[in-house]
């Protein structure tokens, strides 16, 4: 009997260890699987972090995407006495004249009934209504116009129309397309309104 009792207690001398190994074994797996799982999710908050932080102050984000120039509004336009080429379209709602405006060839066109907003820095003077866009050799500008009058002739549809360098047609699906000799412009157009290039 007292063969077995040692005999048994020995092999429970031998038990405890082996469980208290595997018990350390698991404990030093979950130990490193957090450590893991803590690491990853400092690297990922340092990433948002670095990732959300704003652009230095020297450096102008807009900038960095290619925008279109958005023309400033120059002083009041007065036309030469010279001819121009004025015209409008069918319905009478876009007008435009090729000419020279305070000394410089231009081409500028009024859109009288719109189906968009004022444009961010085009010139609004009281008693001209609708929006008014012009393009010169130096590329497209908002012109500010104090005189207006309304061109007698009709321009047919994609009939181009030239003068000092300034060409302008008129499109039924577009509306009016006024570039210089550069290919800058500008499009005028009911419901898409003003776009320069």
């Amino acid at each position: 009997m007292d063969e077995i009792t040692r005999a048994g207690s020995e092999t429970d001398a031998h038990r405890v260890p082996r469980r208290a190994a595997l018990s350390q074994g698991r404990v030093a797996l979950v130990g490193a699987a957090i450590a893991v799982v803590l690491a990853g999710a400092s690297i990922t908050l340092w990433t948002v972090a670095s990732n959300a932080a704003p652009a230095p102050p020297d450096r102008d984000p807009v900038a960095a995407t290619a925008q279109p120039a958005t023309p400033t509004p120059t002083r009041t336009e007065t036309p030469a006495a010279s001819p121009a080429i004025a015209f409008k379209s069918s319905s009478g709602n876009i007008r435009c004249s090729l000419n020279d405006f305070s000394g410089q060839a231009a081409a500028i066109c009024q859109q009288v009934d719109v189906n968009y907003g004022m444009p961010w820095g085009a010139c609004s003077i009281e008693g001209q209504p609708g929006v008014f866009a012009g393009v010169r050799s130096d590329g497209p500008y908002w012109p500010c116009v104090a005189h207006w009058q309304e061109p007698a002739d009709v321009l047919p549809y994609d009939t181009p129309v030239s003068r000092d360098g300034m060409t302008c047609s008129i499109n039924l699906e577009t509306g009016v397309r006024c570039t210089n000799e550069q290919g800058n412009g500008f499009t005028m157009e009911y419901d898409a309104g003003v776009a320069h290039f």
